[in-house]
Order: structure tokens, then C-alpha cells, then sequence
């Protein structure tokens, strides 16, 4: 899927057991979290941000459960950055 955000075009990459809501938001996660694009950091900091929105994705549809840290850390994350 490709989104667009302050002039930037991303391509999400479909999760094999994503239906199509779930890709958007999962997108939307991903993009929110880039609020300060800085050429220098932003394919590293797209990458972390799609490491995160794996994450998320498995807390929020497949109810995992990860170390207090990480799920205080997408918790967070969830809270800022996702509308």
C-alpha cells in the first residue's frame, strides 16, 4: 500500500494475515510516527517504525503479549502518534 505524508510517499508491505483495514491502520501507525522527517534518518526511521507496527499489529489483532517494556513502548506510541 502505498500512503502519502508531508510530501513523502511510503509503500507498506501487506503482513501475509492482514485484511485490508488492518493494513490501513497498521499504515497510518507507521506514518504518524514520522512527524519529524529528516532526510538523513528516515529509511532508519521507517524501519523502526515498521518493526513497531508489526508489533502492534500482533498486541492489537492477535492479542499477543510481549515484556512489560515493549508493550509500554507500542502503548505509548499508540497514544501519540495514532489517530
Amino acid at each position: 500500500m502505498e500512503i502519502s505524508k508531508n510530501g513523502y510517499t511510503f509503500y507498506i508491505e501487506r503482513l501475509e494475515i492482514e485484511t485490508d483495514k488492518q493494513l490501513i491502520q497498521r499504515s497510518w501507525f507507521i506514518v504518524n510516527q514520522l512527524n519529524n522527517i529528516d532526510n538523513e534518518n528516515l529509511a532508519k526511521d521507517f524501519e523502526k517504525a515498521v518493526r513497531l507496527s508489526r508489533i502492534w499489529h500482533n498486541i492489537k489483532n492477535l492479542k499477543c503479549k510481549y515484556h512489560n517494556q515493549i508493550m509500554d513502548t507500542i502503548a505509548n506510541k499508540q497514544v501519540r502518534h495514532f489517530c
